[in-house]
């Protein structure tokens, strides 16, 4: 929304060019905000409180003049240490006290210069984009919900000034996405996911290629939500997670110019989203329309997926996934034998996670042989051989940052087959952790690991140490 101020030309540049000095001194202290360390967060109820509250038209850094000497944003404390006399004070302390200051000073003016540029009115264009700065900043220091609030008015401003469905609300959406992984807010994360794609498709057709890593992102967001998930209603996230790569996989097929690598991290995360799907116990009714946190479940280009068909077609798909990373990999014109050794290797976890042994050892010894026949022989193999490796170990998908992972460690025998015995946990056992133990006790035995190899064969190990998340 555009205000006239002045008719006449003279005081319309004054204006112009204050509101252009006010800005660069506000990306000036955006830039050098520095503030050390995470500042402790509130308790999780009240944190997904606030951040439900977002909306609000309360903002932080736009109060009162006589609010501005005391920052809304807590300064990290200062060491307090009581020195003895001839001590030296603590650098550390002392810089922190530099940097509090810093901080104190710095929010101050940035609230004064707010209030100079709302003299032009309340959503300046250019507001916008000054706000996101300062929320990216907060954000890079871990001042995660006083960010989260400076990112809701910056979005709220762009919103007023370039309409609801303009892309360049997108990348103030995805650091709040970011933000809220931060807060372990991860319902509020798959909505604001869902408004992101939803958002991309208002502005491109539903099989357009630029939704491909978007694509890609929200079914890695709903594997790793699978995993955390103890509700009954988990199977959601696969079904959603199944809908979104197919997907993306369609998009790729329409783009050509999609390159080798990008299109076989496709066809991984396709693999893994239907080992998931057949290992799934619980509701096989479900459908990815069913889900409510289904980021698809209104888009056409989304297919129904009933639980009960993945988990019985879930092998054979996954197999022709790994089969076309096969093919990319042997085709590409950069014939790495690295990515073909990395294709075989994975093709052969496969067989070996659905009991397979034959077929998975014939593809391990085929990637064993093209290692042998390399001038990196040893640097590789001790990357996929050297010792016992946790199934399925697909290198592109891993957890977002921020995600809670606790770590069990345990000592373990591992036969040439890859199966688990004599397992010993090494954490000790208290009262609050048995829940812990029990589900990493059941998760080793029945999983499946890749054995490590000696002169070209599969061998048992004993006493292997292993963390499960």
């Amino acid at each position: 929304m555009q205000v006239s101020l002045h008719t006449s030309t003279k005081p319309a540049l004054m204006i112009r060019f204050r509101v252009k000095h006010l800005l660069r001194l506000l990306l000036t202290l955006c830039l050098s905000l520095v503030i050390p360390g995470v500042v402790a967060s509130a308790d999780s109820e009240n944190r997904a409180a606030d951040a439900n509250g977002l909306g609000k038209e309360h903002v932080v850094l736009n109060q009162p003049p006589e609010a501005a000497s005391a920052p809304e944003t807590p300064a990290p404390e200062a060491d307090s240490k009581t020195l003895a006399p001839g001590s030296t004070p603590d650098s550390k302390g002392i810089e922190n006290q530099v940097r509090t200051r810093e901080l104190e000073q710095a929010l101050k003016r940035y609230r004064q210069a707010i209030r100079e540029l709302d003299a032009y009115g309340p959503y300046h264009e250019q507001s916008s984009e000054a706000l996101f700065g300062l929320g990216e900043t907060l954000k890079n220091h871990g001042l995660y919900k006083e960010a989260i609030i400076t990112l809701r008015r910056a979005m709220h401003i762009n919103r007023v000034n370039h309409g609801l469905h303009s892309l360049s609300q997108a990348p103030i959406l995805e650091s709040i996405i970011e933000t809220q992984k931060a807060l372990n807010l991860f319902e509020n994360v798959t909505t604001n996911y869902s408004r992101l794609l939803n958002l991309f498709l208002k502005n491109h057709d539903a099989n357009h290629p630029s939704l491909i890593p978007l694509l890609q992102e929200l079914a890695l967001w709903h594997i790793s939500m699978y995993q955390l998930d103890s509700s009954t209603s988990r199977v959601d996230h696969i079904t959603s997670a199944n809908g979104l790569i197919n997907a993306a996989l369609k998009n790729a097929q329409a783009a050509p110019e999609l390159d080798t690598q990008a299109h076989i991290e496709l066809l991984r995360i396709t693999a893994l989203v239907n080992l998931y799907a057949s290992q799934h116990e619980g509701d096989q009714w479900a459908t990815a329309l069913d889900a409510p946190y289904s980021a698809s479940a209104d888009q056409e280009f989304m297919s129904l997926s009933r639980m009960a068909t993945l988990s019985k077609t879930g092998f054979k798909k996954g197999r022709i996934a790994h089969e076309q990373i096969i093919k990319l990999a042997e085709m590409d014109e950069d014939n790495s034998p690295e990515r073909i050794i990395t294709a075989y290797v994975e093709a052969g976890d496969w067989y070996l996670l659905f009991n397979r042994r034959n077929q998975a050892m014939n593809y391990y010894e085929r990637a064993h042989e093209l290692i042998t026949a390399s001038d990196q022989s040893e640097m590789l193999m001790a990357q996929w051989f050297s010792q016992p490796v946790f199934l399925p170990a697909v290198l592109s998908v891993s957890k977002p940052e921020h995600l809670p992972t606790r770590h069990i460690t345990a000592e373990l025998d591992i036969s040439e087959s890859g199966r688990p015995s004599q397992i010993n946990l090494l954490e000790p056992s208290t009262e609050s952790g048995l829940g812990l133990r029990r589900s990493a006790l059941k998760t080793i035995r029945q999983a499946r690991f890749r054995p490590r190899f000696a002169d070209g064969k599969p061998v048992e190990t004993k006493a292997s140490r292993i963390s499960i998340p």
